[in-house]
């Protein structure tokens, strides 16, 4: 499959959910980052291949720094093609399947108790989550400045709701 717009292979990558994607790594004057990013929004699974024509480009150092490892010089493309491509597809075919797998073990391996939730009044049950968010926030921190930090409220409004609660620490 080609696409010759980024918008064309996001809705290819979307519906096909490929196991490789070749892209260009200076596509659109060095969009070929962001292209690669967002594929991996719609299809998380996809192995991504920059091609790249000049080894020089500042791209090739920020992609190499953003983790992006499979870079492959445009002078060398057909025989990457022939000798790497199909054994990366297997690779992220079985990785695919790996997930699934683990996924269904998950499912299968999981209890089957379910906490019964019961009809709380409105300000009982805020009161019930504001006082697990506050406990979690200090077990978190260790002491009240941080944990205010964590909860994103100012000390002395922390230290209020606290004192609402009746959460001594």
């Amino acid at each position: 499959m080609f696409a010759t717009t980024s918008t064309a292979a996001y809705e290819t990558a979307s519906r096909e959910q490929p196991e490789v994607a070749i892209l260009d790594l200076m596509f659109r004057h060095g969009r070929g980052i962001a292209v690669a990013v967002e594929l991996r929004r719609v299809a998380p699974d996809v192995e991504i291949v920059f091609v790249v024509d000049d080894p020089t480009v500042p791209e090739v150092q920020v992609a190499w720094d953003l983790g992006w490892e499979r870079l492959v010089s445009s002078a060398d493309l057909e025989e990457w093609l022939h000798r790497g491509l199909k054994p990366l597809a297997k690779f992220a075919r079985l990785k695919r399947e790996l997930a699934m797998a683990r996924q269904d073990a998950e499912t299968a391996c999981a209890g089957n108790v379910v906490p019964e939730v019961s009809n709380l009044p409105l300000n009982v049950a805020e009161r019930r989550y504001r006082e697990t968010f506050l406990r979690s926030k200090m077990a978190t921190a260790g002491e009240r400045r941080a944990a205010a930090l964590l909860a994103g409220v100012p000390y002395t409004t922390f230290c209020v709701m606290l004192r609402k609660l009746g959460i001594k620490h």
